[in-house]
């Protein structure tokens, strides 16, 4: 799948400042049409987490750490220090790797691994072993990601699910890094954290491990979101 604006469901923006919520907005959608605010993201709660963690000693930064969510605001801010990506139209997933254990984690704190096994075959080939993620799951079909094959993995019987992933495998789409080389990132600025990540894609050679697309530009950034209006 080829990483443009035109795929994004939405831009978002983000402070180069540490991992905190009142530092993270994404645009998104208030009933007027597509686009038409922000997001604010929430650090405030823990997601619950199916099943053992006792496999992940090592890691500083554990499953169960809820992601950031969303609050609608109304403009896209301009100035210093902020940074624009896509936002993608598909499943969140937080990656927890340590060693041969890994952990796909949805937005409500679910397990995913389950429902899709190749990309958590393909975090297990990657070099690094012990690392946390925060990305999209896709499924690209045609000329964009489809909500739909995303949809379709849920809850099938097994046999079902490895069918699918033969056909229309996921692509795993990065844009935070967590936790890295023995390090939690979680209270360093985003430029830091965004260092860390491309170093990590650096290191991998699945191309179903793509690396999301940024900008500081507000221009682009205002192009971005102009354009995916007309996609969706």
């Amino acid at each position: 799948m080829n990483l443009g604006p035109r795929l994004a469901a939405s831009p978002h923006v983000r402070a180069d400042l540490p991992h905190r919520p009142e530092h993270w907005l994404t645009l998104g959608n208030r009933g007027g049409g597509p686009f038409a605010g922000f997001g604010e993201w929430n650090l405030g709660r823990r997601a619950g987490v199916s099943g053992s963690v006792a496999g992940f000693k090592r890691l500083k930064v554990k499953p169960g750490l809820a992601p950031m969510e969303a609050k609608l605001v109304d403009a896209l801010p301009a100035g210093d220090g902020w940074h624009y990506e896509p936002k993608w139209d598909g499943f969140r997933c937080l990656v927890f790797r340590d060693g041969d254990d890994v952990e796909l984690q949805s937005k409500s704190g679910k397990p995913l691994a389950r429902y899709f096994p190749e990309v958590a075959d393909i975090v297990r080939g990657v070099r690094a072993d012990r690392f946390v993620i925060d990305g999209e799951l896709a499924i690209p079909l045609g000329e964009g990601p489809s909500f739909g094959a995303l949809q379709m993995r849920l809850h099938p019987p097994g046999s079902r699910i490895r069918k699918l992933a033969r056909e229309t495998p996921a692509q795993l789409i990065l844009f935070d890094c967590l936790e890295s080389e023995g390090r939690a990132l979680l209270d360093r600025p985003l430029v830091e954290r965004r260092v860390a990540l491309e170093r990590f894609h650096q290191g991998t050679s699945d191309p179903s491990l793509q690396l999301s697309p940024h900008t500081d530009e507000h221009a682009l950034a205002q192009a971005w979101l102009d354009s995916a209006g007309a996609v969706l």
